[in-house]
């Protein structure tokens, strides 16, 4: 097991946010803050003339390791999707550890930056919305790819819906766990909802379109999982309400 050389000394002037992301002092006048730095046990790198590497490790403070913890953090700069970075902290370690002064203060400050954008991103007020979503396509006389034999036509559709939030930079679902619109995940495509302010009756409205689709979906499905000629001609009248 590794241990430290040392019992530690002191960096001034590090940015060092309490639990609720108040900063003491700033940019320009200079922070406040102080971090704790150990020594640990130098390594040697692989090879036969490896070197020997010292290690500075610094200890997060809990409520910093505790937000970020199992967390993947995007910021973009000045909103630009194209220049977005992006961290991981799946596997976060309350002790980091860099084989330089200048790499551990640098590591501590971007988690410390991750933090900040977290908490300022969660604190803005959020606006309660509804996101709707629509897809549809149709395509007559559909070709095969194997004989260029026509197979009928062929009709998709999607709806997508639910209630949410945005606070203007982030969306967030009905329990408000953010929706990362950055990532090229499923819920991207989120950023191409439809968003309307929300109201109860709004709500309900949707709530009941879905219902019928839902009904007409269970109908139709009966209704193709058990055709024959007897079942078409039984349901013929029914389905002229679709005209």
């Amino acid at each position: 097991m590794d241990q430290d050389i040392d019992k530690g000394f002191w960096i001034e002037g590090i940015m060092l946010p309490d639990k609720e992301g108040k900063v003491d002092g700033n940019h320009y006048a200079g922070y406040k803050g102080k971090l704790k730095v150990s020594l640990g046990k130098p390594k040697r790198e692989s090879g036969k003339h490896g070197k020997h590497l010292m290690l500075f490790k610094t200890i997060l403070p809990s409520h910093i390791y505790d937000l970020l913890s199992g967390r993947k953090i995007e910021r973009s700069r000045g909103g630009l999707v194209s220049e977005v970075s992006t961290n991981y902290y799946n596997n976060l370690s309350k002790t980091i550890t860099s084989n330089s002064l200048e790499g551990l203060v640098k590591r501590f400050d971007e988690i410390v930056q991750d933090f900040l954008f977290i908490i300022q991103d969660e604190q803005k007020p959020k606006e309660k919305l509804i996101f709707v979503n629509w897809k549809s396509n149709f395509n007559k006389n559909k070709i095969s790819n194997q004989n260029s034999s026509k197979l009928g036509n062929k009709m998709s559709m999607e709806f997508h819906y639910f209630v949410g939030y945005y606070n203007g930079r982030s969306y967030y679902d009905m329990d408000h766990k953010g929706i990362n619109v950055l990532s090229t995940s499923y819920e991207s495509d989120v950023i191409n909802y439809k968003k309307i302010p929300w109201t109860l009756e709004r709500e309900e409205f949707f709530n009941y379109i879905f219902s019928n689709f839902e009904k007409f979906k269970n109908n139709i499905e009966s209704f193709f999982e058990n055709i024959n000629p007897k079942t078409i001609d039984s349901h013929m009248s029914e389905f002229k309400m679709l005209n």
